[in-house]
């Protein structure tokens, strides 16, 4: 009968630990990805703002090995590239960054809603003043 101490045992339970400190980084690699894929969609949709560039150039710079092992401080942010502005263009930066960001979320749970099987129609439809229908990212 084999034990908890049993060689065998030992080895196939640093086997397992191994494999899922490996799906763990995994599977933190492929969200940094998607992060970076998500930024970088939002940035060409902002159409030249200056968030939108500050996204973009932060969604093209993936952190190495060495540079995720040690993260670099960040201070926080309103909007992306928002430190050295005045304070009126802040504030329509801010504005039109809040309403893509509304916007993503709307996409995001559309996706949600499609993968899981729940499909689109489950998700709330809102008007906007030019005529389109968005999904809206409130329920």
């Amino acid at each position: 009968m084999l034990t908890m101490d049993h060689p065998v045992v030992e080895a196939f339970v640093e086997g397992d630990d191994a494999m899922q400190q490996q799906q763990h980084h995994l599977v933190g690699e492929r969200g940094q990805r998607i992060k970076a894929a998500v930024e970088l969609a939002l940035a060409r949709s902002s159409q030249g703002r200056h968030w939108g560039r500050a996204l973009g150039r932060r969604a093209l710079v993936l952190p190495t090995k060495d540079a995720a092992a040690v993260p670099t401080p960040r201070q926080p942010q309103l909007v992306p590239g928002g430190e050295d502005m005045e304070v009126d263009g802040l504030l329509e930066e801010t504005a039109d960054y809040i309403a893509a960001l509304k916007q993503q979320v709307g996409v995001m749970r559309a996706l949600a809603c499609m993968l899981s099987g729940a499909g689109i129609d489950a998700l709330p439809e809102k008007a906007t003043t030019d005529g389109h229908v968005i999904i809206a990212p409130e329920k």
